[in-house]
């Protein structure tokens, strides 16, 4: 599978070389969506993995590679959608809209999964967002893959709640040294993304 701008094929994955750590490495957004689209919204069309905020100048893309092939896709994007700032905050830049960041587009090869691969990308999306002051970090998580998320230390907030043409998902937070939920403050129950 060639890197982003070379051709790849929206449908066609090769296989995944065997083994090995994954190097990761920041991209444009356009070379994640090929991968989104295998991965997350089979069926689809590459238009249907163009999301808000892939261009904001606040976006930090990201690809795993394992002998040169992509086999893993993440983004971090400035949104807050359903979080609120409160009063009385911890040191450090306050959990709000204005610092906090979405993870989102997590996909990983078939062949790739259960080998680290999606660890080391959300990982890396993490230390991207310490160094920039990004708190707090969220996602909304595929039910089916919330086990992985606690693994990398998110917790669920809110209710699960329907994707249309996707299925149930939950919202969940990085815990970032806090309790689940602790500071953040929900505005209602958790919201379908838009």
């Amino acid at each position: 599978m060639p890197v982003s701008g070379s051709g790849e094929s929206a449908r066609g994955a090769e296989r995944v070389p065997p083994g090995g750590p994954a190097v990761v490495r920041r991209v444009p957004a356009e070379a994640t969506r090929a991968l989104r689209l295998r991965v997350l919204r089979p069926g689809g069309t590459l238009a249907d993995c163009v999301w808000p905020g892939d261009d904001d100048p606040g976006a930090v893309h990201l690809a795993a590679f394992r002998a040169g092939v992509r086999v893993g896709v993440a983004s971090l994007l400035p949104e807050a959608p359903g979080l609120r700032r409160l009063s009385g905050a911890a040191a450090g830049p306050p959990p709000g809209p204005e610092h906090a960041g979405r993870l989102r587009g997590v996909a990983v090869e078939t062949d790739a999964r259960r080998t680290g691969v999606g660890r080391a990308l959300v990982q890396a999306a993490l230390e991207v967002a310490r160094a920039g002051g990004v708190h707090p970090v969220w996602c909304n998580a595929r039910t089916e893959a919330r086990s992985f998320w606690e693994a990398c230390g998110f917790a669920a907030i809110g209710e699960v709640f329907q994707v249309a043409g996707i299925g149930p998902h939950v919202r969940m937070v990085h815990r970032s040294g806090q309790a689940p939920g602790e500071g953040l403050g929900l505005e209602g129950p958790a919201a379908p993304p838009s």
